[in-house]
């Protein structure tokens, strides 16, 4: 009679224990360590029937209280993987969350590759610069980024003509005015000339000839050549 009563004792102790972890969301060791500090004494059977508390508990806590514990991967070349442990009663899970090759890289620039901001990995770039052409006047400018790069390159002048200001030969801009022609006086024999370019104006003015007489031959009034003359 005497084992049989402390066998009914150990099995109310280990339903109470149970009823009050699952129910009231309390673990074993808790209620364990609440007997101890109101002076119970528990003796070997009582103790047995905690261990086996503890076992049945663990075996059959159906409300788990689940605490993120830790995580591992770093989402970008592996997957996350979260680490929980339930309160109650000890038990581990783990829940992957697949993020393998999810990189999240910033925008690559002229200069810089593009970077993950959560691993740090490398990616596209850098992309170099996509230049302007420079001119006489201003200098290659990145499409880009807009940084300056060659120039300006700076005009380069022809000298101006009778009918053509100064261009230069990179843009075709001019400046200055036009010179025009420069013509010498129409001889007897030659026309007008532009001492600048050689273009000649008009007709030659001709021989003006003076009347000849016994003792003289006729000589031009102009020029002084004589009729009949090589000169």
């Amino acid at each position: 009679m005497k084992r049989t009563g402390k066998s009914v004792i150990s099995v109310l102790i280990s339903a109470l224990i149970l009823v009050l972890a699952l129910v009231g969301n309390t673990d074993v060791k808790t209620v364990h360590a609440a007997q101890h500090a109101k002076g119970v004494k528990m003796g070997f059977h009582k103790e047995i029937a905690i261990n086996r508390s503890e076992k049945i508990l663990k075996g059959l806590c159906l409300f788990h209280k689940w605490s993120l514990r830790n995580t591992s991967g770093d989402g970008c070349e592996s997957d996350i993987v979260e680490h929980y442990v339930c309160v109650k009663c000890g038990k581990t899970k783990e829940k992957t969350i697949t993020t393998a090759g999810n990189h999240d890289f910033t925008a690559p620039t002229c200069t810089s590759s593009a970077v993950c901001r959560k691993c740090g990995a490398r990616g596209r770039g850098p992309l170099g610069h996509d230049w302007t052409v420079a001119t006489c006047d201003s200098s290659a400018t990145c499409k880009r980024c807009g940084v300056k790069g060659e120039g300006p390159l700076g005009h380069m002048w022809t000298s101006p003509t009778c009918t053509d200001p100064s261009r230069c030969i990179r843009c075709g801009k001019s400046k200055g005015p036009v010179p025009g022609h420069c013509f010498t006086q129409a001889t007897c024999t030659v026309p007008q000339l532009c001492m600048r370019c050689g273009m000649s104006y008009g007709e030659p003015l001709g021989h003006e000839w003076e009347e000849g007489t016994d003792t003289s031959t006729e000589k031009c009034k102009r020029c002084g050549v004589i009729r009949g003359s090589t000169n």
